[in-house]
């Protein structure tokens, strides 16, 4: 039986000793005995166990490739901090721990953000050692990389638009398909990049990878930053990406050369974790817009929600210790963006509350992760706008939160072809 509880709920009342569950695959069942010297069903390639040796006749020696892959993961988060602290310093932005702009400037980070980047990596490395008899080592690059080469090809153009004066948001990145437009353009995506509202930017190499793999399936991507908590409380993310969304809708002839080919009345906002969460406010915004007479109809008309998940929902605390993302690490997120509980239950924070709920939301699709304390919430939130009426699909992915951020796993290959056909059929490219 799954274990939820909010925000408010007391730490002691949570049995964090119970074990995680395993794979679905091996809920059903006990796997059948071996014979001594079979093959094990999770057998992974040979390559991936040079350290042990027993990738062909036996299981996987967990601590050989745990090891190793804590230390790609390692360099891979020292690039991550070191893309963030760049790009912070080149846009003016402060993270968290009060660094400031003197060390942004410098391309450093504080030492919370380091000490977070590499806490959720190496629980990354723990999912893989933790799960070894029912996800094997295949299942896990599976999920998160070394899985399918050229997932996007070299046809995407990427240009940074700069910040205006007039303009909240610091700046954006625009992913946009080479070659020549259709008649009526590339249908424009605007993606919202995930973390939790502290960390992550729309310049680092996870979420440039994500958009850009999109855009290779013929949409322009912009993808939008917004400025970060603690320094910048609630409500600001989300009116820095409302800011950004009319500041294209405002957009005419004058428009940069990069956007000359997208189609700005095709409009679906995309977005990961804390991103899905602004990209759906956003969608909300825009609704509310018609319903007061603001604007005669709709500018946003698709949402792409990954692992969505809103501060004070219920959570599956099956992963308290979480993957990536854990139920303490969510709580720091979630006290460094608020200003006070009160803020859980505006509508900026959760679209559910709005009075007018959730009737006339653009159409959805949700992509929800199997190992995820968000889990619940995304199939919460699908039943939601279905039962107000907004035509909603979604999709569960064996992988863990933040999937997305791994461009070359096969899972995460297999979420890009889904979002693809969604949008392709939303927009009849």
């Amino acid at each position: 039986m799954k274990r939820h509880a909010t925000r408010g709920g007391s730490a002691a009342n949570i049995n964090k000793a119970a074990e995680t569950p395993h794979h679905k695959a091996s809920e059903s069942q006990e796997s059948p005995p071996r014979a001594e010297g079979a093959a094990s069903p999770h057998t992974p390639r040979p390559w991936c166990c040079c350290c042990c040796g027993k990738g062909l006749v036996g299981r996987c020696c967990r601590w050989g490739c745990a090891a190793a892959g804590i230390g790609v993961l390692v360099l891979i988060g020292a690039a991550v901090v070191a893309a963030v602290g760049e790009s912070e310093g080149r846009h003016g932005l402060q993270g968290v721990g009060g660094a400031g702009g003197a060390a942004a400037a410098a391309g450093g980070v504080s030492v919370p953000v380091l000490a977070k980047v590499l806490d959720c990596l190496l629980r990354v490395a723990w999912f893989a050692m933790r799960h070894h008899d029912t996800v094997s080592v295949v299942d896990f690059v599976d999920m998160v990389g070394a899985g399918t080469p050229h997932m996007f090809p070299d046809k995407v153009e990427i240009v940074d638009i700069p910040a205006q004066e007039d303009y909240t948001v610091p700046a954006m990145r625009v992913f946009a398909p080479k070659g020549t437009p259709p008649s009526a353009g590339f249908p424009t995506v605007v993606y919202i990049h995930g973390g939790g509202f502290v960390l992550g930017s729309a310049f680092a190499a996870d979420s440039s990878g994500f958009a850009e793999a999109v855009s290779s399936h013929g949409f322009v991507v912009i993808s939008v930053e917004y400025r970060k908590a603690p320094r910048f409380k609630f409500p600001t993310a989300a009116y820095d990406a409302d800011h950004a969304i009319l500041w294209l809708k405002s957009l005419r002839e004058d428009r940069p050369a990069i956007l000359s080919g997208a189609d700005l009345s095709r409009v679906a906002v995309m977005g990961d974790s804390a991103g899905a969460l602004l990209s759906t406010v956003s969608a909300m915004v825009d609704r509310d817009r018609v319903l007061s007479k603001e604007q005669e109809k709709p500018y946003i008309t698709f949402q792409v929600l990954a692992y969505v998940g809103f501060p004070g929902w219920d959570c599956n605390m099956d992963y308290y210790n979480g993957y990536l993302l854990s139920y303490p690490l969510l709580r720091w997120f979630c006290e460094s963006y608020e200003r006070t509980l009160a803020d859980e239950t505006d509508p900026l924070m959760n679209p559910t509350y709005s009075p007018n709920g959730l009737r006339y939301m653009p159409p959805a699709f949700l992509l929800i992760s199997e190992y995820d304390l968000f889990g619940i919430q995304g199939h919460k939130y699908s039943s939601m706008l279905s039962a107000a009426g907004v035509p909603v699909s979604h999709k569960d992915y064996p992988a863990i939160h933040g999937f997305l951020a791994f461009p070359y796993g096969n899972v995460t290959y297999t979420a890009i072809q889904d979002i693809a056909q969604q949008l392709t059929t939303r927009f009849a490219v």
